[in-house]
Order: C-alpha cells, then sequence, then structure tokens
C-alpha cells in the first residue's frame, strides 16, 4: 500500500527551509517520504543509505546538516542507542490520515444495489399494519458528519495548534460544541477545511496574542459561523505596518474591543 504524508504551505515561510540548498532541500523531501515509510523515524545509516542511493558516509553528514538546520531531530531508539526522526513529525502527522477506512466507506458506497422490482411512491414512503392500518415509514438517517475518526482528528490539529501558538487545547467536546462542529466543518467543506483553518490562526499575529494584542481566539470563539468567515476570508491576516491601526487588528470592532480591555485593566489597577 502507498503511503503519504502532508507537507504544510508554511513552507513557503519558514527561513528554516528557504534557507537550503537545492541538494539539501531535495534531499530533506526524500527524508520525509522515508520517515513516512518507517513510521516517523528514519531508521539505521546503513538502511538509509541504501534507500537514498548515497554512501554511509554520505548519510552521515547530511544527518549532520538537517540536524544542525532543526529540520530533524535525534530521539531515543535505534541500534546506536538514538534514531532521527522529522522534526515535530508526529504533530503534523495524523492518524486519521490514513486511506483505508476511507476507501473502505468509499466502497461500500460504490457498491451496485441488488436488483429489485420497481417500487411504487406509496410502497416507498407507507407499509400496512397487521390491521391494515396504511403507517408512514421512517426514513433511514444520514451519515453522520463528525465520526470518531473526524472527531479525533479535529481536536489533535487544534491541540497541536494549542501547543505550538500559546492557545488553550480542548479536553471536552461537549452536545453544544459537538452541534455547532458539524455545522462549521460543513462550511468548511470537511476535514481539509478545518486543516487550513487552523493553519491560518497559526498564521495570525492577532489571533494567536502576538504583538500589540491581548486577546487570542479560543476553540469555542472558532466555532462560531463568523468567526470561521472572517478567518478564512483574511481579515485576521497580518498586515503591514503602513495600513491604519485598526486594519492590524483585522475588523474594526475586534479592535474597539481590544482597546475596551486595555481600559478596563487600567482602570482596575489604578483602583
Amino acid at each position: 500500500m502507498q503511503r503519504w504524508f502532508r507537507m504544510y504551505e508554511e513552507i513557503l515561510d519558514d527561513p528554516k527551509v528557504q534557507k537550503l540548498p537545492d541538494d539539501l532541500f531535495k534531499a530533506w523531501v526524500n527524508v520525509l517520504a522515508l520517515s513516512s515509510r518507517n513510521g516517523g523515524k528514519l531508521g539505521n545509516v546503513s538502511d538509509c543509505a541504501f534507500a537514498l542511493r548515497l554512501t554511509d558516509d554520505a548519510i552521515v553528514t547530511l544527518l549532520d546538516r538537517l540536524l544542525n538546520a532543526g529540520l530533524i531531530d535525534r530521539v531515543s531508539g535505534g541500534a546506536n542507542g538514538y534514531s532521527y526522526a522529522p522534526h515535530s513529525w508526529d504533530k503534523r502527522q495524523y492518524k486519521s490520515d490514513s486511506s483505508t477506512s476511507r476507501v473502505k466507506r468509499f466502497r461500500e458506497k460504490s457498491e451496485p444495489l441488488p436488483e429489485t422490482a420497481p417500487e411504487t411512491d406509496t410502497e416507498a414512503d407507507t407499509e400496512t399494519d397487521r390491521k391494515g392500518t396504511i403507517v408512514p415509514t421512517v426514513p433511514a438517517s444520514k451519515p453522520d458528519l463528525l465520526d470518531k475518526e473526524t472527531v479525533e482528528a479535529i481536536i489533535t490539529a487544534w491541540n497541536n495548534l494549542a501547543d505550538d501558538v500559546g492557545l488553550a487545547k480542548v479536553q471536552h467536546l461537549s452536545d453544544a460544541r459537538r452541534k455547532a462542529l458539524k455545522l462549521r466543518l460543513k462550511e468548511l467543506g470537511g476535514l481539509e477545511g478545518w486543516y487550513r483553518l487552523c493553519n491560518k490562526i497559526r498564521n495570525s499575529s492577532f489571533l494567536t496574542g502576538k504583538g500589540d494584542s491581548v486577546w487570542k481566539c479560543s476553540f469555542d470563539w472558532v466555532l462560531k459561523s463568523s468567526s470561521v468567515i472572517k478567518v478564512m476570508e483574511g481579515n485576521y491576516d497580518d498586515r503591514s505596518k503602513k495600513g491604519s491601526l485598526a486594519s492590524n487588528f483585522g475588523e474594526v470592532d475586534d479592535f474597539i474591543d481590544d482597546l475596551r480591555r486595555r481600559e478596563d485593566a487600567e482602570r482596575q489597577s489604578r483602583g
């Protein structure tokens, strides 16, 4: 079975990646592919050399260069007591990325239905009980958008984001949160849209409380339809300092709220 791994668009702005020489960038991509094949680790030097068509000495030099660039980490395990793995591999790659379950669901939906005699409208919508009374049939329920695997992927993505930028992590998914999350997931077009939303939050100084902002977004704030629309439309993207002060906060109302919070904090400190 062919495996695949995630590569995020933020590498376009990552100086560690963009400063790599061409040959080292190619080697780094090959290292990611090899790590995906080996469950997140590179294996020993000889195995790496064989897989990447390099000598043992060349592999040692390559690993040292990637280690110094901060793109791989030395981890415990392996024949020498340690091995190597791509930096933040477990945070970037999700268990739900396995295509096995999705392929299974697709095949189940694609299997041809058994040939049966066509039903009339009356037969499709009603049935007769033992007393001869016609009663409506119960329609088949629609599949849940938030199956266990999807929920795990959503929470994992958010909590990884929270760890990276200092936001509050999700500890419990209440019925109200689940209902709102199902609506937002539909608006975003599925799990991939949620990942794009998390990435835009990661790159927003305002939403992560960097710079002059004292406010940070929360999971419940993100579950609001208006919040999702503003984030995806780029209202909270980092702006040039040449623009107006209010525009740096994404929206004028958020800017005013931030000022009010600061004024309240100053009054309390005086009082």
